[in-house]
């Protein structure tokens, strides 16, 4: 079969690359040149895949607002983690400096 014959970790970035209108060339370019880390954390991702053995490529962020006006801006590749949370604050950055005022208000004290 096809999976069998590439593999599912080219399949996924395939994928990946394709619903983001790249090659999966250009998508193995972004990933060299962040050195496959998070644009963030700057981890690697640790996101297994639904066969549970395969780690999840990276994510391509992407600029919705641009996207919105007819641009199409890739930001960068983050991790599943850190492009939920981009996600779930709808990248706003009033929120996220409130995030940070907060955790710095209430830093762990040993």
């Amino acid at each position: 079969t096809y999976i069998a014959k590439h593999g599912i970790e080219f399949l996924r970035k395939k994928e990946v690359a394709r619903i983001h209108g790249l090659s999966v060339e250009e998508y193995d370019l972004f990933v060299e040149s962040q050195g496959n880390r998070c644009a963030i954390c700057g981890k690697s991702e640790t996101r297994l895949g639904k066969d549970g053995k395969t780690v999840t490529p990276l994510c391509l962020d992407h600029c919705h607002v641009c996207e919105d006006k007819g641009k199409y801006i890739i930001r960068g590749l983050l991790c599943h983690k850190c492009n939920s949370a981009m996600g779930k604050l709808h990248d706003d950055i009033d929120i996220l400096k409130a995030m940070i005022r907060y955790l710095d208000a209430h830093e762990h004290q040993e």
